[in-house]
């Protein structure tokens, strides 16, 4: 018997399904609940607007890595998450690359990522976070980010097995021992 979703489940997946078919300005939070048969003060229980929602379809990637791995994660677990649900929702993706507004791409991955890897260090490998970690993860994450918006922009979508060692062969000495 197959597990009924929630109503955030149904939220974040029509939120997929739409945002894969238009840009971010035609979807409306009234589209988006009547796509999944959600009122809107249910949608308003769960997201404070529609940008809301689209950040936590980022987040859940990362909230999906440490319910699968625990206290065993790395950050290779984290980047081939990531990686790999950008290539497997390319057209999302694209959709929301291209919207510059509020809680664009880039402002609504990089706060996320960057606290993934900072409890990732203090919590998994009980390291301090010191100034020049903040340097090296915050160069490594806009350098990160920045190639595979460039790459959605001009719809090239690089296979997670490309992106993967790209990213971990530049990444910063510092950062290295938290693979």
């Amino acid at each position: 018997m197959q597990k009924k979703k929630s109503s955030k489940e149904l939220l974040r997946e029509s939120a997929i399904e739409l945002f894969s078919k238009y840009p971010v300005d035609r979807v409306s939070v009234n589209m988006i609940c009547e796509y999944c048969g959600v009122s809107q003060r249910t949608f308003y229980n769960h997201f404070r607007d529609r940008n809301d929602l689209i950040a936590k379809v980022y987040t859940a990637i990362l909230d999906e890595v440490e319910l699968r791995n625990g206290e065993s994660r790395t950050l290779h677990d984290y980047i081939c998450a990531l990686v790999q649900g950008i290539c497997d929702n390319s057209d999302f993706y694209v959709n929301i690359v291209k919207y510059t507004g509020q809680n664009n791409f880039r402002l609504s991955i990089f706060q996320p990522l960057k606290d993934c890897i900072c409890k990732l260090i203090t919590t998994v490998f009980h390291d301090e976070i010191t100034e020049e970690l903040l340097v090296a993860i915050d160069i490594y994450l806009f350098g990160c980010i920045g190639y595979m918006e460039h790459n959605l922009l001009i719809n090239n979508v690089i296979p997670a097995s490309a992106t993967i060692p790209a990213f971990e062969k530049l990444m910063p000495p510092s950062l290295v021992k938290y693979l």
